[in-house]
């Protein structure tokens, strides 16, 4: 059977995209959407798993759905999960259990500053710049859930998987294991500051917190101040610091903005830690359009006078041929992601038998 999903409807599409509807979740639906979608129907008889569309999803959980086990709580919903088992109503604790996450998908548009002319991990390279903190954190907080994350601007796709670092045979390695044990307590941190909006909240208005949830929240961080190294260095103490004066505050005056600010603190404390994590986890990167030195916005022109209106950090174009792609990034697009997804999925069918 033909692919529908080829280079040149790719190229079109985000063409068509970029002139009548350059948002994300525009991007999401309708271009990275029935990539991965394909890819899945491919092996659909032996192997159920399920692409699902988070972003018409609610930021908090409600009366049925708690989104607890594929996002942190205090951080986004991804934008696209693919799992199996997967129901939206999933407060019964046996759909609750059965859902097991397989990756989830972070979508960016083309022209996203976020990823344009960024890299995943410069290598020392100082005329490369990286992510910005706020994508590694964004990065972070789903791979921590669902293990392996997809982030793609649709120019570039790359892929996560912590159990590159998270392999038994690097257990005996100090640095990687302490690494761990970072990520572990930042998590920590985080979770016990986010709250579920059905269970935690007197008015889900208002956000207004009840009183015994406070108290378990308070608990829950004592806990994890006691776990903290002892070995601190002077940032590390102002954020311990920082924490216990939360733990001080009267239980009256304590409000969701509090413990706002120590996710904000646990952010930038932890955020070198975030990055070796992240950059550890990266497997590949693959350009699906040719990276040029910089990489330049794209527009799509519809006259000479545009054309010749073209800007230092613009090229525009209008249709295929304007712009540089790679067919064979392409084609290997497809394979990683097919290997991607059902790597882990073959090898827990053969342990089923």
């Amino acid at each position: 059977m033909v692919s529908k999903c080829n280079i040149t409807w790719y190229l079109e599409k985000m063409i068509e995209l970029l002139c009548f509807s350059p948002k994300e979740d525009q991007f999401q639906s309708y271009l990275i959407y029935p990539i991965i979608e394909e890819v899945i129907n491919k092996k659909k008889e032996s192997i159920n798993i399920e692409l699902i569309d988070c972003h018409n999803f609610a930021q908090d959980n409600t009366k049925t759905h708690t989104r607890y086990k594929y996002s942190v709580l205090s951080k986004a919903i991804p934008d696209l999960l693919i799992a199996r088992n997967f129901f939206y109503n999933n407060r019964d604790e046996k759909i609750y259990n059965s859902m097991q996450s397989i990756a989830s998908v972070e979508v960016k548009v083309p022209n996203s500053v976020e990823m344009l002319n960024k890299y995943v991990n410069s290598k020392g390279d100082k005329s490369k710049k990286e992510y910005d903190d706020q994508l590694y954190i964004q990065i972070l907080a789903s791979l921590v859930k669902n293990n392996k994350v997809i982030l793609t601007n649709a120019r570039k796709w790359e892929f996560f998987d912590n159990s590159l670092i998270n392999d038994e045979k690097l257990a005996l390695n100090v640095e990687i294991k302490t690494l761990n044990e970072d990520i572990k307590r930042y998590v920590e941190i985080i979770e016990i500051c986010g709250f579920d909006s059905y269970t935690d909240y007197k008015n889900p208005k208002t956000k207004e917190l009840k009183k015994d949830v406070i108290e378990s929240k308070k608990k829950l961080l004592i806990e994890v101040i006691s776990k903290i190294s002892n070995n601190t260095t002077e940032e590390e103490s102002k954020f311990q610091v920082e924490l216990k004066e939360l733990l001080k505050k009267a239980r009256d005056i304590t409000t969701k903005d509090d413990f706002n600010k120590i996710i904000n603190d646990a952010d930038k404390q932890y955020i070198q830690k975030i990055k070796k994590y992240i950059k550890l986890s990266h497997i590949k990167t693959i350009d699906i359009i040719k990276k040029g030195e910089p990489e330049k916005k794209m527009e799509v022109y519809g006259s000479s006078f545009d054309q010749m209106m073209e800007a230092d950090d613009t090229e525009y174009v209008s249709g295929i041929q304007d712009i540089k792609y790679n067919l064979e990034s392409f084609d290997d697009l497809k394979l990683e992601l097919e290997k991607f997804l059902y790597e882990n999925e073959k090898n827990d069918i053969v342990n089923n038998f």
